[in-house]
């Protein structure tokens, strides 16, 4: 492949949806682009703004949070997992909205709850716990959100 179809390629597989610079370099390598070729594409696609790494960055937090309903922790490490920068990671995570963010949390703490009948208090906790861990979420943010469950 030349490189005015490589680049045209890469700018319609940017087009479709935000990518990060793994995403892209991974496509260059699988349609066998490789050393300078591949980093003069990247650069032209960073320059005219197909590719950008904070708008990804953006995207994928705020995705992820209202539709995956995931907490800072899982967002972090997926954003960590596409080798995004720390700076731009940290950028989207301040981005969320931390009323939607504590509203989704309190929505999976109630439904939880609701859903699972286990007798023993402990254990109920526990699993509510660990549920919400696994979504990303903080240990203090979920105490508190249990705590207003509970409650109420």
């Amino acid at each position: 492949m030349d490189y005015d179809e490589a680049l045209l390629h890469l700018q319609r597989y940017c087009v479709y949806q935000d990518r990060c610079h793994s995403e892209v370099r991974y496509k260059l390598i699988s349609i066998k682009v490789y050393g300078d070729k591949l980093e003069s594409i990247m650069s032209d696609l960073i320059s005219e703004g197909f590719l950008d790494e904070e708008r990804y960055a953006l995207s994928y937090a705020q995705g992820k949070c209202k539709i995956k309903k995931w907490g800072y922790n899982k967002i972090r490490h997926g954003l960590n997992a596409k080798q995004v920068s720390v700076y731009c990671i940290n950028k989207a995570l301040k981005s969320l909205d931390r009323e939607i963010y504590i509203d989704n949390l309190s929505h999976i703490v109630q439904r939880r709850l609701t859903l699972k009948n286990i007798e023993n208090e402990f254990k109920r906790k526990k699993d509510l716990f660990d549920f919400c861990l696994r979504k990303g979420y903080l240990y203090h943010e979920i105490q508190e959100v249990y705590n207003q469950v509970e409650v109420k």
